[in-house]
């Protein structure tokens, strides 16, 4: 249960989130791992596991970015099979659930491997993403991509119990 918030902004992505562990009978703790962190030319986000974040963060490597080949089409084949690996060999059953950023792109990862592109330019995920989202949606007029960030975390913590500072944002 967590809170990640991913926007394109002037050729990067910025992303934040939330530093709480919370379990499914709502006991919280503070971690200082990161759900927000940097992986080579990746931005990566992730709610659920942190056994998940762990071998993201700690495991994967992102393979070559074959020349001429599309960013989706690497994102949906290259990137998307050494994910499944990762988490294959680091853990059986986990099922990704994160943001990513490449290229100045943001992507969303799900359960079943699908990479999406939201069209709007930002995404929210986790049990505070719905609350993100609008507070998201309400800045836009806001140029300050770490202030729309905050400001939707913000909103996510006072309406989310498992949502809690301090907040992580980053920029690749």
């Amino acid at each position: 249960m967590t809170c990640i918030v991913g926007i394109e902004h002037k050729g990067k992505v910025w992303m934040g989130g939330d530093s709480a562990g919370t379990n499914s009978i709502m006991n919280q703790t503070i971690r200082d791992d990161k759900k927000v962190f940097i992986n080579g030319d990746f931005i990566i986000g992730f709610c659920g596991s942190f056994r998940m974040g762990q071998l993201l963060n700690y495991t994967l490597k992102p393979p070559v970015h074959p020349e001429g080949k599309l960013d989706m089409e690497y994102m949906v084949g290259d990137f998307m099979d050494a994910v499944k690996k990762c988490l294959d060999v680091g853990e059986k059953g986990l099922e990704p659930n994160f943001l990513c950023g490449y290229r100045g792109k943001l992507y969303e990862i799900e359960g079943d491997y699908q990479v999406g592109i939201p069209k709007n330019g930002f995404a929210a995920i986790g049990s505070g993403g719905d609350l993100a989202t609008g507070s998201m949606h309400a800045s836009k007029k806001v140029r300050s991509p770490k202030k729309r960030i905050l400001a939707a975390l913000e909103a996510a913590e006072a309406g989310n119990a498992a949502v809690r500072a301090p907040f992580i944002i980053l920029n690749k």
